[in-house]
């Protein structure tokens, strides 16, 4: 929905995640539902403008439980690589060592290499850049072994010489293992606080749309405004 999660720009904890000169995370927490897959993409749709300027990267991935592909750590990794060799595609014969050997692999057929290696590629494509935006949503949907290798590499990229990586991460909040790895984050929570301007929207929009489809049928337009207030409240208290 158009202006969805437009509030995280707003929060100051965000902010000094984003003028942060330095290498830093941000975590950000929900319960299932919170709307932190939608978040991850206004997010990523705010930052994608700035890709423009060649020394700035991007890459992001979606973790969905209910395609077993997008929970592979090998074809998380490839698919980080391309995103970001695509921005420096007049750089590619530039790329040296076992990123230019992946990019082939992945651009020509597909073929994978071993996790360790993709590792290495990553940090070598990483690089290209002065900065890079590392978005990964729904981090809790990984395997625990997958989890810890994402770990891993979240603290590899952030000690590279020469770029700076900003990562943000979203998952669940009840997610123990997950708080504790990434306790050197920034971190926000979702809750209908936080959340209260999307909800009303949200609210006010749904109300409206049942109007117009007829699905709701109010005799006096004034209940409008008290139904949507009602929602909205009852979201706040639960």
């Amino acid at each position: 929905m158009t202006g969805t999660g437009n509030w995280i720009f707003d929060n100051d904890i965000y902010k000094d995640w984003f003028r942060c000169s330095v290498a830093a995370g941000l975590a950000i927490y929900g319960i299932p539902g919170a709307g932190k897959t939608i978040l991850s993409s206004t997010i990523v749709e705010t930052l994608m403008p700035s890709t423009s300027d060649t020394r700035i990267g991007l890459c992001y991935h979606y973790c969905d439980f209910s395609d077993s592909s997008s929970l592979d750590i090998l074809t998380i990794l490839r698919s980080l690589i391309k995103q970001l060799l695509v921005l420096k595609t007049e750089r590619i014969d530039r790329v040296g060592g076992s990123a230019a050997s992946l990019i082939r692999e992945i651009t020509e057929n597909g073929a994978c290499e071993s996790t360790a290696k993709a590792k290495q590629s990553f940090n070598e494509a990483i690089q290209e850049f002065e900065r890079v935006y590392l978005v990964i949503d729904g981090l809790e949907v990984l395997e625990t072994e997958d989890q810890q290798q994402m770990f891993n590499l979240f603290r590899s990229v952030q000690r590279l010489e020469g770029t700076t990586v900003k990562i943000i991460v979203t998952c669940r909040q009840a997610e123990a293992l997950i708080q504790q790895q990434l306790q050197a984050f920034f971190s926000i929570k979702l809750d209908a606080r936080i959340m209260r301007n999307d909800i009303a929207d949200f609210v006010k929009r749904s109300v409206q749309e049942r109007i117009e489809r007829r699905q709701l049928i109010l005799s006096d337009h004034s209940l409008q405004t008290i139904i949507a207030q009602k929602l909205v409240n009852g979201a706040r208290d639960m």
